[in-house]
């Protein structure tokens, strides 16, 4: 739908009323309402509906007609006119005909009088107007008025903007008159949905804008009272005695989110679904529910994209290295706030020419999948077997991961069955037309070519040499550079040279999480690093045991220890893979007993490296990140905040050799700059550079 210009908007005011056209700042002056019996006795009356004030306006008649004359002429009403008016006419958009006013007044004289003058005033300007008198919300010396006046109030406020927004009108919130503890919980219905409040100060003729602050559900309330509120909803009415005493258990702040029909109001219902969503969002879900990034992307892709984030628990089901990451929240949770640090100034600086909504749905699914190869655990190995799957090394997982993850999302969209992420994502609205194919082809075959080459080894330019280390992948001639290789979304093709900046800016981004957050926090590292060193004391005894069983030569002992002392700590390539290959061959009967103690060899080498690993990363509080516009580029400023008494207390296992705080962050900020340097040129290209180290620790 497209957006209304101001002049096809209709806007509906809902105003709270007081007594400042009896006061004597008002044109109407100091009025001395005449009462009968039936006015003094109101309180009697709070729970009658209809409601019938009883208001004498004597000769108000003139000094009414007065009024109008002077708003109708006047370019922004004063406060003579009183606070309502003030606040409807002191700034625009301003009541016309076709407009709606509602008047939230108090049941009392000076109420009744008040909101029918404003209505006599608004009709005479052509305003289509209603009042809303609350129950119960009479004297405020009445004990009904705090128990069931506030809460009637605040129910009748937000079911008038619900009413309201749903015939199309725009809102408006004048919490102005009445008591003045009516005017924070007015405020607080439209914070609640980002409705313009107005407000004009004393002795002021200028109406104010207030601000939208970020306020939402107690959720520690819902959360301690959970099983009552759910014991309330799930009743259906069966025991109507029992729902009421459940309510009447309930504080002061829940229970009046009910009726008296014992039902969540309006603003219960509102409220409760925000903290449902809220209290089910996962980490990632969270992060991404801004619509700061989102909002550069169309409704169909952010559909498509927002279900992926849905998967983010099943992406990781069977993380075969999860030591090294934790990927299922924490790293993709961090990646995305780095990412919208990056990416919105890029975009207010250049706008939709950084990245169109194509180009930024394939950065921001990648930025989620790119590391999902460590899910796969086995492929086809066509060098080393003739059929059947190759068991893979953690090393080797860890070194292919991002060869492995662009075969998992291509193969996962041809095999049967199917991989859980296209399972799981067939049966959601935006993804349920796609044939396997098309989800491959139109949208999931861009973002897995981005996370191919999201690892430095990988070519993206023609200058750059091919790939030819994994065995498994390429047929000899390796990976091309990423520029010669064609992609597309829903059929349009990505330019090359986008590609390239998605590459990059998934690199560059990637690189930045290097804090302790994403493996889980100092208190949870230091728990691994100690569950580490027990599991690496438990591979060395059973590494023994295997030695004392004599089941291998001492001879052939030595040639397994001798083609895992050769093989670097963190790589598995073809040769290595060759080496296996032949100590099986030359003993075919013992093939299982010499594989079978490479890989504790092996994963006793990989375990000592994940500590390495984690420990190097534990210091690092948070990478530190802002930016400034010169000319026409923007330049990111990265500097690193270092956790001086973790360093201090892991110094030997985060760097190998005694070093300064000082001199392990400048080592930790060469090493981002060394992959930086990589993409330099494609980064400069999209309008941002880059500069490690300064001033903003």
């Amino acid at each position: 739908m497209d957006r209304l210009t101001e002049s096809e908007k209709r806007y509906a005011f809902i105003v709270t009323v007081g007594t400042s056209l009896n006061s004597s700042k008002s044109k109407f002056g100091e009025r001395n309402l005449k009462q009968n019996k039936s006015d003094m006795n109101y309180t009697q009356t709070l729970e009658s509906d209809p409601y019938t004030p009883n208001i004498h306006f004597d000769d108000v008649e003139n000094t009414i007609a007065d009024v109008t004359c002077s708003i109708k002429g006047a370019a922004s009403a004063k406060q003579e006119h009183g606070a309502e008016l003030s606040a409807m006419y002191g700034k625009k958009p301003k009541p016309q005909k076709g407009d709606h006013v509602t008047l939230i007044a108090t049941r009392t004289m000076e109420g009744d009088f008040c909101s029918e003058a404003l209505r006599n005033v608004l009709e005479k300007l052509g305003i289509d107007c209603s009042i809303i008198r609350p129950k119960y919300l009479g004297l405020a010396d009445d004990p009904v008025f705090i128990t069931k006046g506030l809460p009637e109030f605040l129910n009748n406020c937000y079911d008038e903007i619900q009413l309201k927004k749903e015939a199309g009108f725009t809102v408006v919130l004048c919490p102005n008159g009445g008591y003045k503890a009516l005017i924070p919980y007015v405020t607080l219905a439209g914070l609640l949905q980002s409705m313009e409040i107005r407000y004009i100060y004393d002795d002021s003729d200028q109406a104010m804008a207030l601000p939208h602050l970020p306020v939402g559900p107690d959720m520690a309330a819902f959360d301690e009272h959970l099983w009552r509120i759910e014991n309330i909803r799930d009743g259906d009415g069966a025991d109507p005695q029992k729902i009421k005493k459940d309510i009447g258990s309930l504080p002061d702040n829940l229970r009046s989110l009910f009726s008296e029909q014992n039902r969540m109001s309006e603003l219960g219902e509102f409220l409760w679904n925000i903290y449902r969503v809220q209290a089910n969002m996962t980490p990632l879900k969270r992060a991404t529910g801004s619509k700061g990034l989102l909002s550069h992307l169309d409704n169909d892709l952010r559909a498509k994209f927002m279900d992926i984030i849905e998967l983010d628990h099943l992406i990781w089901k069977g993380d075969r290295v999860p030591e090294m990451v934790e990927h299922a929240s924490r790293h993709h949770t961090d990646l995305f706030r780095i990412a919208q640090k990056i990416l919105l100034p890029c975009y207010e600086k250049h706008g939709d020419a950084f990245l169109s909504s194509a180009e930024l749905f394939t950065l921001l699914c990648a930025l989620l999948l790119h590391d999902c190869g460590h899910v796969v655990g086995s492929v086809s190995w066509p060098a080393w077997r003739s059929s059947g799957k190759e068991r893979l090394f953690p090393g080797e997982i860890r070194e292919f991961h991002h060869i492995l993850g662009y075969m998992r999302l291509r193969d996962g969209c041809r095999s049967n069955p199917l991989d859980p992420i296209y399972n799981e994502l067939k049966e959601r609205p935006s993804w349920e037309t796609l044939t396997p194919t098309d989800a491959w082809k139109c949208y999931l075959e861009a973002p897995a070519t981005a996370g191919l080459y999201h690892r430095q080894v990988m070519p993206l330019e023609i200058k750059d040499t091919p790939f030819t280390e994994c065995g498994f992948y390429d047929s000899g001639d390796g990976v091309v550079p990423l520029v010669s290789v064609a992609v597309q979304i829903n059929g349009a093709p990505i330019e090359s040279a986008k590609m390239l900046r998605i590459a990059a800016l998934l690199r560059f981004i990637d690189s930045l999480d290097v804090q302790h957050s994403r493996a889980g926090g100092s208190t949870y590292v230091k728990f691994h690093l100690s569950a580490l060193e027990g599991e690496i004391g438990e591979l060395a005894g059973r590494i023994e045991e295997f030695k004392a069983s004599k089941m291998l030569s001492t001879e052939e002992l030595t040639a397994v220890e001798t083609a895992v002392q050769s093989s670097e700590v963190n790589k598995k390539t073809r040769e290595d893979r060759g080496r296996l290959c032949n100590q099986t061959k030359a003993c075919s009967s013992k093939a299982y007993l010499i594989r079978s103690y490479y890989e504790l060899l092996l994963a006793k080498r990989f375990k000592k490296l994940q500590g390495e690993h984690y420990a190097k990363h534990l210091p690092i509080m948070r990478i530190v990140i802002h930016n400034e516009e010169q000319g026409d580029k923007i330049r990111f400023f990265i500097n690193i905040k270092i956790d001086e008494g973790l360093y201090n207390e892991f110094p030997s296992e985060i760097c190998g050799r005694k070093m300064t705080v000082d001199e392990f962050r400048q080592k930790c900020l060469d090493e981002l700059q060394e992959e930086y340097d990589k993409i330099q040129d494609i980064l400069s290209h999209a309008g941002l550079s880059v500069t490690y180290g300064d001033s903003t620790t």
